[in-house]
């Protein structure tokens, strides 16, 4: 039985007093100062554009005094500039109100609107998952009426180098708009980072291209406010306000989730791990302790010490967990949250703590409902990904393939609504070794202590052990319920097994392996060429048997595994379920290129659950595996629509996406089977891509793919809305045009022939019932 650590995951407090943490200063920093003269100048990192932000005025708009936010956009060297205008107030509480806007958007004209009333622009507060929307609505040349709905969410508080200095504590807005007219669905996703008391100092638009802070102006405030700093209580007032936020920067901020699969996390009682930060403020011990009686169940408990070194004060929380189908589940939780008093929680029934296996993309939640003194009811939903294998350098030694966790943790109160993002590693036969939290800081072990497992001995007559039981052989009984088996070979024959000989003995239509190294499924069927993997001892292996059966197996003891206490050789580890809890897609693939990489996606419609497989031009066939082997639940039912694309290493679909039919032969099977042809593309929509290589000189390809057959043309407009060049791409047949060959080509020159200036350009495609523009940038 092994112990894992989840302690920010059952924090939920812990969460929300980081956040807390934030919201004040936010409030007591500007992130926008809002002085009319202020100026922003951000260049790209490319040196190609450079965008303006001033602050104007004041303007009487509607009888009312408004600061212009006045966005230019210029592409350097040229005489092209664009210009987005938003007019906006202050109110009292410090927030931005937008009133107005009007935006250059080059052939499409000028987007006014008008916003009654007025919408937020910014709010003063900026705490981590604080979100807002903006609904913009506006008629524009061409396309008709538009509604853009933007969606705004601070996503992080990070530190931002730009070419004149580091900023502090930036916070970082997510945009994600959405714009809908009568033609087409736009959508776009552009990042904006404001540093206290300085503004915007970075900005990342939808084609990715980021600028930074090349220099700025700020406007010393108007003396009006010095009358307020004199009025002593009202400032003596806010001290107080502040002051019950002050335990929770003592808070130790370093916790993280651990989780075990066998060998990764070391279980016995009196296992000890020590972690210090790596700026050596803070050690955290942790330590398995027992076992513990809750409710007439004999628990483990995963105690966790956190001190502040040089200080008294000692944090302590407490797991009960207990092992559960090769993994851990989760009893109770007890946790110190200092001046917000002691968060319990019982998971009833115990939840998943950890699961058995850590496949590569493998996920899981944990949801945590408690209730502190001061925030009331608190409900944390942590979702944790295995992300990749890595080897970790600590101060105790380097581990080699260790587990990286990513913990995405949301905390929902009356009061707020904050997300947190951490990674925990775990290295194989050691236990944790690292962990990263929400604010960066990283805590490495120290040192470790590891009791040895007690030897079971189930027959005190131990010497029969020396006896030659490699050269006895065994028999074995194996009974095979109909459909899915979990079982282990018990004895090693005379001639090695293989995926198809083990298939052919049982009877059965599919074998599974888990690929140890890379944590992947690996799937051998009866459609498949060749022989598959060879089967070894020791070893859980998923068959799918359509009809009930015993099976004998002969042999001897494993020779790449411990003998065996006594004559009689180990049992296999037989786990049945009626139903479809693993399930392979399988093809046969067309048409790849030499040495080029592809990943086969299979998506069941139905759960919206995914499984891939990377495919190599090497590989005649490859399949996509869903296994549920910790709870046994169904993963596919006959009806089910799955959906199977082929992507190349770009992330184009070069083949699909196609829709099947799981049938009851397929159920009764464990796997579908299908052909994938490499060219052989079934857009489900008419897209229009971003153009590549952008910027370019003096040529670029332009990808698009059409959902049906129509007839394709792409126009050509400079900023100034005038027609450069058309492309008439004639009638196209339904596919994806996405590669060199297929894309559409410009030579960069307009219609009689001569080369355009550098500059901004936007493309249109257009066809009977689809357009769409995007940006391109010429650059010389």
């Amino acid at each position: 039985m092994k112990i894992p650590k989840f302690t920010s995951w059952l924090k939920p407090i812990l969460v929300l007093s980081i956040v807390c943490s934030f919201a004040l200063p936010a409030m007591a920093q500007n992130y926008y100062p809002s002085e009319v003269g202020n100026m922003w100048v951000l260049l790209s990192t490319d040196g190609a554009e450079r965008r303006t932000y001033a602050l104007e005025g004041p303007e009487t708009v509607n009888g009312q005094e408004l600061i212009l936010l006045n966005i230019i956009k210029e592409t350097v060297g040229t005489d092209t500039v664009a210009f987005d205008k938003s007019w906006v107030s202050i109110d009292e509480d410090g927030n931005q109100l937008l009133h107005q806007v009007a935006f250059d958007r080059g052939a499409f004209g000028i987007a006014e609107a008008t916003y009654d009333p007025p919408a937020t622009n910014f709010p003063a507060a900026l705490p981590i998952g604080q979100t807002w929307v903006v609904v913009t609505e506006t008629v524009l040349k061409l396309v008709g009426a538009a509604t853009t709905t933007s969606t705004l969410e601070v996503v992080a508080i990070e530190d931002v180098e730009t070419p004149i200095g580091v900023f502090k504590d930036c916070v970082k807005v997510e945009i994600n708009r959405k714009a809908v007219t009568a033609l087409t669905v736009l959508r776009e996703n552009e990042i904006l980072w404001l540093a206290p008391d300085a503004g915007p100092v970075k900005f990342q638009d939808t084609n990715g291209i980021v600028f930074d802070l090349e220099s700025y102006t700020l406007v010393e405030p108007a003396p009006e406010v010095e009358p307020v700093a004199e009025e002593m209580p009202p400032a003596e007032e806010e001290t107080e306000i502040e002051t019950p936020a002050e335990p929770t920067v003592e808070e130790p901020s370093g916790d993280g989730g651990v989780g075990i699969v066998p060998n990764y996390y070391p279980s016995e009682i009196g296992n000890t791990w020590v972690f210090q930060s790596t700026d050596g403020t803070e050690q955290r011990t942790y330590t398995l302790e027992g076992p513990a009686d809750l409710d007439g169940e004999e628990l483990i408990t995963l105690k966790i010490s956190t001190e502040t070194l040089g200080a008294s004060e000692v944090d302590i929380d407490n797991y009960f967990v207990s092992a559960r189908d090769g993994g851990l589940v989760l009893h109770r939780s007890v946790t110190d949250e200092g001046a917000y008093g002691i968060a319990e929680a019982t998971f009833d029934p115990p939840v998943t703590f950890f699961p058995a296996l850590l496949p590569i993309g493998h996920t899981w939640e944990i949801v945590t409902n408690t209730e502190l003194e001061i925030a009331g009811p608190v409900t944390s939903t942590s979702t944790i990904t295995v992300v990749a294998f890595e080897d970790v350098e600590t101060p105790a030694g380097t581990f080699e393939d260790c587990v990286k966790l990513e913990i995405k943790a949301k905390s929902v109160s009356a009061l707020i609504v904050i997300r947190e993002t951490s990674y925990q590693w775990l290295a194989p036969d050691i236990g944790p070794v690292k962990y990263q939290n929400n604010q960066d800081i990283v805590y490495e072990l120290q040192s470790y202590n590891l009791v040895e497992a007690p030897i079971t001995e189930e027959d005190p007559t131990t010497p029969v052990v020396e006896e030659p039981v490699v050269t006895k052989t065994f028999g074995f009984d194996l009974t095979l319920e109909p459909g899915l088996n979990m079982i282990s070979v018990p004895l090693m024959p005379e001639e090695p097994y293989t995926a198809k000989s083990l298939a052919e003995m049982l009877e059965a239509t599919l074998v599974i392996r888990l690929d140890v190294s890379t944590q992947n499924f690996i799937a051998y069927t009866t459609v498949d060429e060749g022989t598959g993997f060879s089967i070894d001892g020791g070893k859980g292996y998923i068959v799918n048997t359509p009809t009930a059966g015993t099976v004998t197996f002969t042999g001897t003891a494993w020779d790449n595994q411990p003998k065996a206490a006594d004559d009689a050789p180990a049992a296999p580890v037989l786990s049945t379920a009626k139903n479809t809890w693993a399930f392979v897609v399988t093809s046969a693939i067309q048409g790849m290129e030499t040495d080029t990489s592809y990943i086969l996606v299979a998506e069941n419609l139905r759960t919206g659950v995914i499984a891939t497989e990377n495919v190599t031009s090497g590989v005649e066939r490859s399949s996509a595996v869903w296994a549920d082997l910790i709870n046994h639940k169904s993963v596919v039912a006959a009806g089910d629509k799955l959906e199977i694309a082929l992507y190349d290493e770009r992330g184009n679909i070069v083949s699909g996406p196609f829709q099947r039919t799981v049938s009851t032969a397929d159920i009764r099977n464990a796997f579908l089977n299908l052909q994938l042809n490499v060219g052989d593309v079934r857009p489900k929509d008419t897209i229009l891509a971003q153009n590549y290589p952008n910027p370019f000189n003096p040529e670029t390809w332009i990808p698009y793919q059409l959902s049906t057959s129509a007839e394709v043309s792409i126009h050509i407009h400079n900023v100034a809305g005038h027609l450069v060049r058309t492309l008439d791409l004639g009638l196209k047949p339904t596919g994806s045009y996405m590669t060199p060959s297929t894309a559409a080509y410009w030579d960069g020159k307009n219609s009689v022939g001569e080369h355009v200036a550098s500059g901004v350009y936007f493309y249109t495609l257009q066809t009977a019932d689809f357009a769409a523009t995007r940006r391109m940038v010429i650059l010389k």
